[in-house]
């Protein structure tokens, strides 16, 4: 009888913060996992900025965000 596969954990975003001019956070979720990062002013239309995999260690993100730009939305779909 063959081990039953790991669950698919759902990518979790983690640890969003400011670092020197930059919006950083994390996400964790299962290794070998593809998740596409998301970016949106109004939070209903979204622009794709990256698509990476997971691996064992969570991800980190950067993003510059200049001083008086617009509100911006991040988030993190599985495609």
């Amino acid at each position: 009888m063959e081990p039953a596969p790991e669950p698919v954990v759902p990518p979790r975003l983690l640890q969003p913060r400011w670092e020197d001019g930059n919006f950083r956070f994390e996400v964790e979720g299962t290794p070998g996992q593809e998740v596409l990062i998301q970016v949106s002013e109004d939070g209903f239309q979204w622009m794709n900025l990256e698509t990476r995999v997971l691996e064992d260690a969570p991800l980190v993100f950067s993003e510059p965000i200049r001083a008086g730009s617009a509100a911006v939305f991040f988030r993190v779909i599985v495609p």
